[in-house]
């Protein structure tokens, strides 16, 4: 495994680990509905996670001249990937829980060395499509098949 392959695959490893970890948090404590303070505190943090484990595995097989490229695309990708449950959080707390775990992913991003890429351990391959790599593959689809994403 390449440094960058190594990197992109702890990235991994770190948002499904803390996926997990809060996610089954989360599940013991959580609350009545309506919603509380601590489930405000909750739950967005695993679905920051899944955003940003979203955008990490856009960059699986991307061509980056140096590790500090990739470091630098993946704190991008800790800071701005969304996720429909990501976008437009009204809540102070959720938002708040929100960018905490962003920038823990940045700071485990920045922190790590070089001697912490080796024996990663691997993760089966899942590369996600970029949304404009999706729009292009729907809107030629569309183009020879007519098709437009319905049944």
């Amino acid at each position: 495994m390449t440094e960058i392959e190594s990197i992109i695959t702890l990235a991994r490893h770190y948002c499904l680990k803390n996926y997990d970890y809060w996610f089954n948090k989360y599940s013991q404590e959580k609350g009545e509905m309506p919603y509380s303070d601590n489930d405000y505190n909750l739950f967005p943090r695993y679905n920051a996670l899944k955003a940003i484990l979203q955008g990490v595995e856009t960059i699986i097989d991307k061509k980056f001249s140096s590790i500090n490229n990739c470091k630098n695309e993946l704190k991008n990708i800790g800071k701005f990937s969304q996720t429909i449950f990501t976008e437009n959080v009204k809540n102070k707390i959720a938002n708040n829980a929100i960018n905490e775990e962003r920038n823990k992913f940045i700071f485990f991003i920045e922190n790590t060395s070089e001697g912490d890429l080796f024996n990663v351990s691997p993760l089966s391959y899942n590369r996600k499509l970029s949304k404009s790599e999706s729009e292009k593959i729907r809107s030629e689809l569309n183009n020879i098949w007519n098709f437009d994403g319905g049944y």
